[in-house]
């Protein structure tokens, strides 16, 4: 595994003493070319041609273990909003809890979801903080989550209310979020980027595609869509942004949790692999929460690839 990262730089490498042996060598009287005539410039010429042909080789072949070509992105259609509410049913126990990737997905279809709906939809104060970054979130917040007073039209949880049980269901969440295959995939990377060493139980296939998404997708989100330079620092940056659990994941989640501990029927609008995989965790560790704990699929695929994983972006705050 570790052999063929080291590939490509041990390709440079002998590509650049190569030339180097080769440039070193005597010039014929006239200059124009390279003086093989003896026996030792032979050898040393052709030496340098090989480690330069050996070079190009490596360098190469690494490239060929990773597929770089463009990644085809599956269509999708949105479900709307009243399809989602009528499945919800309006039962007395129904609430919804809202994500970002929801939030910039719906816009101002909200309104209708909230007033027929009203006090039972809670969108946490950390995604409220991530929606506040971009102007689009503002907009909803101010547009949608606010009454013409000022005053919310969407709940929280409040945490001074029973502060123990909230610690205790936090940490549950917390560890379901940590053990998610995205933020695995997240946690490899980071070690990756930073040079550190990669846990045994990577495989070459694993480690291909890390490399394609470290070497080629981030330098160009970051370029493309940010505008920064593919440095070390942006890489960890943006792994962080689209890998790593966010605060917003945990509050999301606590928020479901909590309400369908309360024997609430709870829908959780988001797109996002976190808050599935860990959504799905919970249901697997407590049975009871099958039918009270549920991650609204909210994408309808129209050519939902085969053997590709089930982990597509949310949607960008931005």
């Amino acid at each position: 595994m570790n052999f063929k990262r080291g590939l490509k730089p041990l390709g440079f490498l002998l590509i650049a003493i190569g030339a180097f042996i080769i440039i070193i060598q005597p010039f014929s009287t006239t200059g124009a070319v390279i003086d093989i005539s003896t026996a030792v410039s032979r050898i040393w010429f052709f030496a340098g041609l090989a480690m330069v042909a050996v070079g190009i080789f490596m360098s190469i072949s690494l490239e060929g273990h990773i597929n770089t070509g463009p990644r085809i992105t599956p269509e999708y259609e949105i479900v709307d909003i009243v399809e989602i509410m009528r499945k919800a049913g309006r039962g007395e126990d129904v609430v919804f809890v809202l994500d970002s990737s929801g939030i910039i997905n719906y816009g101002n279809e909200l309104r209708y979801l909230i007033d027929c709906y009203p006090d039972k939809v809670y969108v946490p104060v950390k995604v409220i903080k991530e929606l506040e970054k971009s102007k689009r979130g503002k907009a909803i917040i101010e547009g949608e989550f606010k009454d013409k007073d000022g005053a919310w039209k969407v709940k929280q949880l409040n945490p001074k209310k029973d502060p123990v049980r909230y610690k205790k269901f936090q940490k549950i969440v917390e560890n379901t979020l940590m053990e998610t295959k995205k933020h695995k995939d997240y946690v490899v990377m980071e070690k990756i980027v930073g040079e550190e060493r990669v846990s045994a139980g990577v495989s070459d296939k694993e480690l291909e595609r890390y490399l394609r998404i470290i070497e080629h997708e981030l330098p160009s989100k970051l370029m493309s869509r940010y505008n920064k330079a593919p440095t070390k620092q942006n890489k960890l940056w943006l792994l962080k942004k689209e890998y790593g659990m966010s605060k917003g994941d945990v509050g999301v989640v606590m928020t479901a949790l909590q309400n369908a501990l309360d024997n609430k029927k709870v829908e959780i609008l988001a797109q996002d692999t976190h808050i599935r995989d860990s959504v799905r965790s919970l249901v697997n560790q407590y049975p009871d929460l099958k039918g009270r704990l549920n991650y609204i699929d909210y994408r309808r695929y129209k050519n939902k690839l085969k053997g590709e994983p089930a982990e597509y972006p949310a949607a960008e705050v931005a």
